[in-house]
């Protein structure tokens, strides 16, 4: 039974895990991983892509920076079919943003300058934020835990009670050993009125033969 009862509370533990994992943990704890990269031209009518490897559910705090012309260009990312995943639009220097990676694979940061005729300096900062995997990975371990605990204690408790049952007899042995008994005590019963029968008949004899008078 403790087995149970500490086989369910890891369970829960792990439920709560990874409730937790949905948590922003972003807005409190400092980033798993910066990634950045700078100093990089884009000529005029040109765009200049970044290609980098992302996990599904990396919380991403991304900071833009450009430098010439408006101190703008135009952003997007993408992912590895070339499907638009995050599109601010035109953005100038010091940008920030926040994008959750939606599925595993190689996206594209794309830095476009065709729309000016002046040559940019671009850069980014990209913070990961990796806690949810954290505590999913971790509360999925003490769910499988919790669930080995509990369906070991309940199999063993079975098998128990299995082998309990079948050491006791069944109400039918138990009704038929029950009837033979008392048929043997009703046999023995009226053996001991017959005996008990016999007796009264061999006192009353024995009186009787005491009662008549002795011959000369």
């Amino acid at each position: 039974m403790k087995i149970l009862k500490k086989g369910f509370l890891v369970l829960m533990i792990g439920v709560i895990l990874m409730f937790l994992s949905f948590f922003p943990w972003d807005k409190f704890l400092p980033p798993w991983k910066v990634m950045q990269d700078k100093d990089w031209v884009v000529d005029s009518g040109k765009e200049i892509v970044f290609q980098l490897e992302l996990l599904w559910g990396d919380a991403i705090q991304g900071q833009i920076w450009c430098n010439g012309g408006n101190d703008d260009v135009y952003f997007l990312i993408t992912d590895s079919g070339n499907n638009i995943c995050l599109d601010p639009g035109r953005l100038y220097s010091g940008h920030r943003f926040m994008w959750h990676v939606p599925y595993n694979g190689i996206y594209s940061l794309k830095f476009d300058n065709t729309f000016s005729e002046s040559s940019k300096d671009v850069g980014y900062s990209l913070a990961s934020y990796y806690y949810k995997h954290v505590f999913l990975i971790i509360g999925v371990i003490f769910v499988a835990g919790g669930l080995f605990l509990t369906l070991k204690e309940a199999t063993k408790t079975a098998i128990a009670g299995s082998e309990r049952d079948s050491k006791q007899p069944s109400p039918i042995m138990v009704e038929a050993a029950s009837k033979k008994l008392i048929e043997g005590l009703q046999k023995e019963t009226e053996d001991l009125k017959s005996a008990v029968k016999d007796l009264q008949t061999t006192i009353v004899e024995l009186l009787e033969r005491a009662r008549e008078p002795k011959s000369g």
